[in-house]
């Protein structure tokens, strides 16, 4: 193997005040709280209505249809080891027990 060195030119997008400011720039516009802040809240982990794509290409069903099929429409949806999660199973999470 060979290497080639590649030289690279570095070039302002504008040209530099002749003097520096008289004036020094304003602080931080924000106080510091005194007390922590309250977390955030988790999103609620409810079913999207309508239908949506599933792993078969071109067919798209509601959430209600992953409980079907002893819970073959649930790992085929998803998401497992073995299969990727489709656009119904990341609208159906409730469904899809993929609430965090």
């Amino acid at each position: 193997p060979t290497s080639i060195a590649t030289k690279i030119t570095v070039v302002p997008t504008t040209k530099p005040s002749s003097r520096p400011a008289t004036t020094p720039t304003t602080g931080p516009t924000e106080e510091r709280t005194t007390s922590p802040t309250t977390p955030p809240t988790a999103p609620s982990c409810v079913d999207e209505s309508g239908k949506h794509q599933i792993h078969k290409k071109n067919r798209r069903k509601k959430c209600a249809w992953l409980k079907k099929k002893n819970g073959k429409h649930l790992a085929k949806n998803c998401g497992t080891a073995d299969f990727e999660i489709t656009p119904l199973g990341r609208a159906c999470p409730a469904t899809c027990n993929n609430c965090s």
